[in-house]
């Protein structure tokens, strides 16, 4: 067991292996923020092309070249590494692993002098990467005509490129700005900069991400600065004691986890601040030409009008109403499962029913206009709200959504009674606007007309 340890210590790459672990957790903040933020089914690919990055970003930086050659290679390598993720042109392990024992096979014939049959080995793995990515190119190209034309964009794949192209540039500037001497902060703006605007987009929970990364970030710059200190003192032959090193990361874990902690009291206030004047004087100046390039971006990239959860606020709206089905957004939105509903007693009338998920707000194009005027805390149970039972009749229903994320629960009519907790938007008069829980199962009672095909035709306008 000493020998491995002996041969880490000796072979340990600038600034140490524990460092370059500290590294790795950074960087899988802002990987796993993306990945679970549910921008896109394969977002989890963001991981390999981010560490992919990061360690050629790293390897590269050991090679005396002037930065610019460096990443004169490095950014059209990174175009090469997203096209070929977001292809999925990378071949399945048991398919590499029987070409291997095709090739095999081929040495063992050729060295008894014969020609094997077939083709050669790892041609067909090829031949099928490369119309992978010949459909991805078709598919961009496609994208690029409907973005120049204004006609409406049906393809996320764009966004997953861009993206897989952004976390590669963000995992090499990391592991090359370590590799090269400079301090952690410098080498992961990039990673940080991603992040915090991730943050802005994806719903609120996603912060934890964020202290993640201070925490993660803070020991990283703890442990690197430590280590050019020892190699200071170790290159002058300067005697220093071994309690120093003790008291050196106790006091950096003090300011670190300080750091952490002010964030984290802090993460809350965020989603509220509005520094008036500062967005006053920007939008009287720039406000329309940045709504048209929003418009533009959000255009061509359509989960990003679709991010957001909680009640964001923005410019041209935000709101309480979810934005992950604007339009312009997800186009697979029909093969998504949604959620299912019982009815106690079944329905036997033939009526067709209308689920409510929230009432009618203002939309502006951006999102939903704010238009709460209370919000309050259902412990589950009677709702206490205005509602008119005459002409009307009673329906039990249950609902199993397809996930526990928090999202607007959805009604028949006016609900009366509702189970379990949830927390309650109401307009103006007390009337109900939404009702948002993170709950994967809810029981509700509602009042719904009673009235028929017939009734309706009858009915006077």
């Amino acid at each position: 067991m000493r020998a491995p340890i002996r041969w880490l210590r000796q072979h340990s790459p600038p600034p140490g292996w524990s460092a370059l672990l500290l590294l790795v957790a950074v960087l899988l903040c802002p990987a796993l923020s993306f990945a679970t933020g549910g921008w896109h089914r394969e977002g989890w690919l963001v991981l390999p092309a981010l560490l992919l990055g990061c360690a050629v970003g790293y390897t590269l930086a050991a090679v005396p070249l002037h930065p610019a050659l460096a990443w004169a290679a490095l950014a059209p390598a990174g175009g090469e590494v997203a096209l070929i993720l977001a292809a999925r042109a990378l071949p399945h392990p048991l398919a590499v692993a029987w070409e291997v024992r095709r090739a095999l096979g081929w040495a063992w014939t050729l060295s008894r002098g014969q020609w094997p049959s077939g083709p050669w080995p790892g041609f067909v793995l090829l031949q099928d990467g490369g119309a992978r990515v010949a459909a991805l190119l078709g598919e961009l190209a496609g994208w690029a005509r409907d973005v120049a034309g204004g006609r409406p964009v049906l393809t996320l794949t764009p966004f997953l490129v861009l993206s897989l192209y952004l976390a590669w540039l963000v995992g090499a500037a990391g592991g090359w700005g370590l590799r090269r001497g400079h301090h952690p902060l410098v080498a992961l703006a990039p990673a940080g900069v991603a992040l915090t605007l991730h943050a802005l987009y994806a719903p609120m929970e996603q912060v934890t991400w964020l202290l993640g990364f201070l925490a993660a970030v803070s020991l990283l710059a703890l442990r690197t600065h430590w280590w050019h200190l020892l190699q200071g003192w170790r290159a002058r032959g300067v005697d220093y004691p071994d309690e120093l090193g003790l008291e050196f990361h106790v006091f950096g874990l003090a300011i670190a986890g300080a750091v952490v902690m002010g964030a984290a009291l802090l993460a809350p206030a965020l989603d509220r601040l509005s520094p008036r004047l500062v967005a006053d004087f920007f939008w009287r100046r720039f406000g329309e030409p940045f709504l048209q390039a929003d418009r533009e971006v959000r255009r061509a990239l359509p989960p990003l009008d679709r991010a957001g959860g909680g009640i964001p606020v923005g410019v041209g709206g935000g709101g309480t109403l979810p934005r992950e089905h604007l339009l312009g957004g997800n186009p697979a939105l029909a093969q998504e499962f949604a959620f299912e509903v019982a009815l106690l007693p079944p329905e036997t009338s033939g009526t067709p029913l209308l689920w409510r998920q929230v009432t009618y707000d203002l939309y502006t194009g951006h999102g939903w206009a704010q238009s709460v005027v209370e919000e309050t805390e259902h412990p589950g149970g009677a709702l206490d709200l205005p509602l008119a039972t005459e002409g009307r009749r009673e329906v039990v229903q249950v609902f199993r959504w397809g996930g526990t994320r928090e999202r607007a629960l959805a009604f028949l009519g006016e609900p009366a009674w509702l189970e379990p907790a949830a927390r309650l938007y109401l307009g103006p008069g007390d009337t109900l606007w939404a009702a948002v829980a993170e709950a994967r199962a809810y029981r509700a009672i509602s009042w719904v007309p009673n009235v028929g095909e017939e009734a309706l035709r009858q009915a006077p306008g």
